[in-house]
This record gives C-alpha cells, structure tokens and sequence, in this order.
C-alpha cells in the first residue's frame, strides 16, 4: 500500500472524534475552490500576537495555509519541515499559517517544545472547526485566499509537499480586492473512482445448517448460520486494500493472506505480525476478497464473529494448512537500561490513537506492545519486549528514512531504549500446502 493511502485509511479509523459518514460530510462537499471558507471557531491561539483573531474579517487581506493536524499523527511531522520552511519564507509578507489540532493544551504545548510549528496554532477539542471543513482524516490543508474564499485543498504528505513558494506569491500578487477576472479559477472535483465487484465465482460458496433456538434468541430460518464467501480478488494494482471485523461479519477486499492472518489470529488487540509469518510463495502476493455472516449461535468472542471458522474455511478453499508454532529464532531484545527520554512518556491524553509514514512514528496513549508491533515492522525482525514498560504512553519519534541505522540510534537518543541482536523463543505462524492442486 503506498504511503499515502494507508496514511489515509489509518487515519480515517483512528481519527473518530472528526470522523463522519457520508451523509453528514455534506457540507465538505460544498468546500470547492472558490467557496467561502467556514469560520475558524477556536479555543485557544497559541504562538499568536496578544489579541490576535481569526475571523475573516480580521483576516481580510492576508492569505491563510490552515492545516488539520495532531500530535500522534506521524503524516502530519512528517509534512512539518515543508510547511515549516515556507513559513520561514513567508514570515515578513501577508501570509499566515494557523495549524489546528483537537487535542488540549497540556498535550499540544510540550510537543511544540520538542517539534516548534511556525506559525499560530489553533486548539479546536470541541471539533467545531473540524467538522465545519469536513476534515475526516489528517493532515489535511486548506489554502485560502485574501478574500476568505478556498484556493485549494490537499490531504496527505504528499500532496501537502506540492504547496508551493509559486502558489502563494502568485496569490500576493492578486490582492485583496482582486477582481473576479483574477481570482484562481476553480478546480475540477477529481473524478470518482469506481471499482467493478468481481464476477468470479467464490472458491467456497456457502455454508448453512439449521437454526437453533436458545432462551431469548431464535435465528430466521431461512438465513444460513454461516455464510462466507472467498474469491481471488481482482482490485486494480495499487487499490487500497481494506479489512473490517464488525460485529457478526468480516470483510477484506483486495488483501494479501499476510494482512487477513493478522486480523483473524490477532492477540491484545494487535494484528499478529507478518513478520512471524511463513506463507508460501505462490500465496504471498496473491489478494483475495472475503465476505463472512454469522448468525449470534456461532459468536465465539468478543468482537462477535467466529475467527476460527473463517480461518478454517481459507484452509479448507486454498489447500492449505495453519499451524501456531513456537521456536527459537533470531530477534531484537528492547530493554530501558536508562531514563526514558522526552519523546517517550506517560500519557495525559485519554483517546488512543497512532500512526506511521516515511521516517516517522507517533502515538497517543497506546500501551507500549504498539510501539514494539511498529518497530518490528519497520526492521522486519521479531522484537521482544523486556523493558518492564507498563502502562500507557505518548511518543513521536523522527529519523532519516533513507539511513536504517538512524532508526536504531533515534531510538536510543529520543527514547532512552536500547535494540540489541539476540535469540528468544517465539511464535509462528505456519501456512502450509495440504494438497497438490
């Protein structure tokens, strides 16, 4: 999945407070260039003059980089030196940067000691203004011009790195009482993306028996106790790939068998990882849809479905068999010999979020088994925690993406963590050919 996409999809899951569903999102839909933009309706102005306002009648004149962002998203730091640089360009002309976040002060004022942000920065913990740009996933920029009227909007790290030195002098240049013959012109909306459903038949079509009655529950009997659905999925090369567990259903649509393993043998509320994981080779790349229903007799834990009879039905459709081993294997052993340093600590936040892009990983209020799941994805080797952490923390950590041993060092330095080579016994997942097809 490109960095941009699964930035998107992580960030539409974990940024709930701002999420909204389609039919709610209508006011977003009416933000295209040229619209008026929303008003700013903000707690609190940080790094801003005594009296400062942000109102667009205060703001009249002055072109505005409003950028959605919080201090566990990790495409948010990674965008920072890019707006920060610009900020820096533009700090003696009329161009103001007002960055929001929804967290409180006592989150957003130490990580600004450890990460400055040019420019003002806007607290919104009751997500007026949130809401009022639609935004449902972060970062998310606005460009808005002397007249308070939208330029452009962009989402994304990469699309936040296409805000140009070019776009903001050529809005100088119109100033403020610019006529309609000179204002941007407006863009088109992107085109929908539509994706056609597969037409080839399930490897494993449907299973039902009869209903039960228990007590105060009584399946419809014409509905199959189970009902899954597996194909070899046709999504375009580069399309998102989406897992869901709902209550009483599972669903993945172009996925690799690593990520559908994840979910289904997950452990504490963590996807198992990939990296324990051995699936051959003919599987490895090979995406599949899943659709699965169950009826309430067959809910065998908490999130309501039953993970043992899906992953029963992919042996059984695939050929293949699962097994969970333990052994002895080549890992990275993380203890805390010392302090732990300022970019890791106890949280004061209460929501858990967090996140990861190029060279950068965030988190607010998560356990510290979350951070060890990202830093064994991100070295591809098991990592066996021994640090005696509990409890929950806040962390940010930045290093050179293009450097691997910048990873291990920026551990040490921001965390006060230690990554040494060693040897541990382990569990595995195991997917094996059953039959010869």
């Amino acid at each position: 999945m490109s960095r941009k996409l699964f930035a998107i999809a992580l960030l539409m899951h974990l940024f709930r407070p701002a999420l909204m569903t389609a039919g709610q999102a209508g006011q977003a839909l009416n933000l295209m260039p040229g619209s008026a933009a929303p008003a700013l309706a903000l707690e609190k102005i940080l790094q801003a003059p005594s009296g400062a306002k942000t109102d667009w009648e205060s703001l009249r004149g002055k072109v505005v980089v409003l950028e959605f962002w919080a201090t566990w998203c990790a495409p948010c730091i990674a965008l920072q030196p890019h707006l920060n640089a610009l900020a820096e360009k533009f700090k003696d002309q009329p161009v103001y940067f007002i960055s929001v976040s929804d967290e409180p002060e006592e989150i957003v004022t130490p990580f600004l000691s450890r990460r400055p942000l040019k420019g003002w920065v806007g607290l919104d913990p009751k997500h007026v203004t949130v809401k009022a740009y639609g935004v449902y996933a972060i970062p998310k920029t606005f460009v808005i011009d002397q007249r308070g009227k939208i330029v452009t909007s962009m989402s994304s790290v990469a699309e936040g790195e296409k805000l140009s030195e070019d776009l903001l002098n050529q809005l100088l240049k119109s100033n403020a009482a610019a006529t309609a013959t000179n204002r941007p012109k407006e863009q088109p909306a992107a085109p929908e993306i539509k994706t056609r459903a597969s037409s080839n038949q399930p490897l494993i079509a449907k299973s039902s028996g009869q209903p039960t009655t228990s007590g105060k529950t009584k399946a419809i009997e014409d509905e199959p106790l189970l009902d899954i659905s597996i194909r070899f999925s046709r999504a375009a090369e580069g399309t998102t790939a989406r897992i869901s567990s709902v209550p009483l259903g599972f669903s993945a649509q172009g996925a690799k068998l690593e990520f559908i393993l994840g979910d289904l043998l997950m452990a504490n509320h963590l996807s198992f990882p990939g990296t324990r994981m051995s699936i051959p080779a003919e599987l490895r790349e090979k995406r599949f849809d899943i659709i699965a229903t169950l009826q309430p007799e067959l809910q065998s834990d908490k999130m309501g479905f039953n993970r043992p009879l899906i992953v029963s039905a992919l042996e059984s459709a695939l050929g293949i068999k699962i097994s969970r081993v333990t052994h002895e294997a080549d890992v990275f052993v993380l203890t805390a010999p010392k302090e732990l340093n300022g970019s890791l600590r106890p949280t004061k936040a209460t929501g858990g979020h967090s996140s990861a892009d190029e060279g950068v990983l965030a988190a607010s209020s998560m356990e510290l088994s979350s951070l060890v799941a990202a830093i064994e994805k991100k070295l591809n080797v098991p990592v066996v925690d021994e640090t005696g952490l509990r409890g929950k923390f806040d962390w940010d950590l930045v290093w050179d993406a293009k450097n691997p041993q910048s990873f291990l060092e920026a551990i040490r330095k921001q965390f006060g963590l230690e990554l040494a080579p060693a040897k541990r016994q382990v569990e595995m997942v195991i997917v094996e050919k059953s039959r010869v097809d």
